[in-house]
């Protein structure tokens, strides 16, 4: 029987600060499910449902010195629409989502993304203390402080009036950090524990598959509540003045039978194919550079000589790089992976058996990836088979592998660009296959044929 699936999906498309009292530009709380950071545009719900229902109630209060509101309501299908503006450093809230599987227990995930940090000008006090701008550039999200948790409310919410932070019964802490902290750990999805427990060895998300499941209409219990904590520290100042950003949230629930819960909804990333070199074509950092990367080059193809394996810094480049010989033998599929220890800063090239291992210089890979394949009269066909950032293995939407040929003057160059969003401090591995055909009338020569793994 396949997972049933229902999606929560809580979608901020544009968000603006205000300008107010020492200037945070910012909002966060809101009349809505979640904590968010707008001016006037609204967050909306959208929940699709097969023989999975997934309900969420929803509390929110936020308090901005001497004034302060709550809101509470129940999504099941419809949007819902919302608004704080004139926040201020000191300013403060919190957000409960009460999740409710109707019919079948089932698995939950949280998932979600930061899709925009944007500077919008500097005002003349953000000046004092602020020399950056652009889209991209903005402080917003690094400035808001937020502890997530299993929460458990009380049931009589209402009773006196409104919703605050007496009405939390009892809450366990999950993570804390800043609230673009938050979306670096949860944007490629987290298993939720319907039993509101976290790891033996302290805070944390539990690894797929080990969580509980959430209890279904007529179980005995209910699963926890997520609770949001938020600020805007005193200390923030003007640094935000005018910023913007735009994120998204969604809440995925999979029935638990026939299911391990191991399958991850929310863990895929686009990809695209491409001509010539990907940090040119896709101008990786802005300035065409990579900060890491490994080749399978022709070499002299001999055991010794001019090398054909290279990890580090820019393979290539003299003293950026380790090396190792390696023997091609035409038309032979061989496996091949890369992976970075953020420990150690440690990338490691894997070809044919053959690994090398190299420590990465600042930056870190922080962004994208892509696979590419350099050919002169000959052909080189790359796959990636598998992705994983973080331990959490990531499903590609797109074409998995490409090729290039050239059979005649000049050498021809292609590229598979994978659209995953690194962090600079996130362990990774990806996998795949190689081959390489020479034709008859190949000339050899050091760069005639190469495949490329390099990182933005």
């Amino acid at each position: 029987m396949s997972d049933d699936n229902s999606k929560f999906d809580l979608t901020r498309r544009k968000v603006l600060g205000g300008l107010g009292g020492i200037g945070a530009g910012a909002a966060l709380g809101g009349t809505g499910t979640m904590a968010f950071l707008n001016d006037t545009e609204e967050t909306s719900g959208v929940m699709t449902a097969g023989e999975l229902d997934l309900i969420v109630e929803y509390y929110s209060y936020w308090s901005q010195g001497s004034g302060g509101d709550y809101v509470s309501g129940e999504i099941d299908g419809d949007a819902v629409t919302g608004e704080l503006s004139d926040v201020k450093p000191g300013d403060s809230g919190l957000v409960a989502l009460c999740p409710r599987i109707e019919t079948n227990p089932a698995y939950l995930w949280l998932c979600g993304e930061l899709t925009a940090n944007n500077e919008n000008g500097i005002t003349e006090p953000e000046s004092e203390v602020d020399s950056t701008g652009g889209d991209g550039n903005g402080e917003l999200a690094q400035n808001v402080d937020v502890t997530l948790k299993y929460c458990t409310l009380d049931d009589d919410i209402g009773d006196d009036g409104g919703f605050n932070a007496d009405d939390v019964e009892s809450s366990t802490d999950i993570w804390s950090g800043t609230l673009a902290e938050l979306f670096d750990a949860i944007q490629y999805g987290v298993p939720l524990d319907g039993e509101g427990t976290t790891p033996d060895n302290g805070d944390g998300f539990f690894e797929p598959g080990a969580q509980a499941h959430y209890p279904g209409t007529g179980d005995n219990g209910e699963g926890p509540c997520l609770c949001l904590d938020w600020e805007v520290p005193y200390e923030v100042g003007n640094i935000i003045q005018s910023d913007s950003l735009s994120f998204d949230l969604q809440l995925y629930a999979q029935q638990s039978r026939h299911n391990e819960g191991t399958d991850n909804p929310c863990a895929s990333v686009t990809t695209e194919a491409g001509d010539g070199f990907a940090k040119v074509a896709e101008s990786f950092n802005g300035n065409e550079t990579i900060t890491g990367g490994a080749r399978a080059r022709y070499g002299n193809n001999g055991s010794s000589g001019a090398w054909e394996l290279a990890v580090g810094d820019e393979p290539g480049v003299s003293g950026e790089f380790a090396e190792e010989n390696y023997v091609w033998t035409s038309g032979q599929t061989v496996d091949w992976s890369v992976s970075y220890d953020e420990s150690s800063d440690e990338l490691s090239f894997t070809f044919d058996g053959t690994t090398i291992s190299d420590t990465l210089d600042d930056p870190q890979p922080d962004g994208r990836m892509a696979i590419q394949g350099k050919a002169d009269e000959a052909t080189v066909e790359a796959s990636i088979d598998s992705l994983s950032i973080g331990g959490t293995s990531i499903s590609l939407n797109g074409p998995n592998g490409g090729s290039v040929t050239n059979d005649g003057e000049g050498r021809q160059t292609r590229y598979l660009l994978v659209n995953t969003a690194l962090d600079g401090s996130t362990d990774f591995e990806l996998s795949g296959e190689a081959t390489v055909t020479l034709q008859t009338d190949y000339a050899g020569g050091n760069e005639g044929v190469a495949f490329d793994v390099v990182f933005e």
